[in-house]
């Protein structure tokens, strides 16, 4: 079952069973929702802030080699 924890700062976070996912628009001047997978800290931070919710998107961008 999917169940979404957070929805605010451009982001959604949902958790399924044990695995956390972040969806968020990556487009520029067209919308481009993404999903990625992300750990229960990753999930944790991005609720904090948007400064927070930020630097989890760009960390998941790096891993991406973005």
């Amino acid at each position: 079952m999917r169940e979404k924890l957070f929805e605010k700062f451009g982001i959604v976070i949902f958790k399924t069973d044990e695995q956390y996912f972040i969806r968020y628009d990556s487009g520029e001047a067209v919308a481009k929702l993404v999903e990625d997978e992300i750990s229960e800290m990753e999930a944790k931070k991005a609720q904090l802030s948007e400064r927070d919710a930020y630097e989890v998107l760009l960390a998941i961008e790096r891993r991406k080699g973005k």
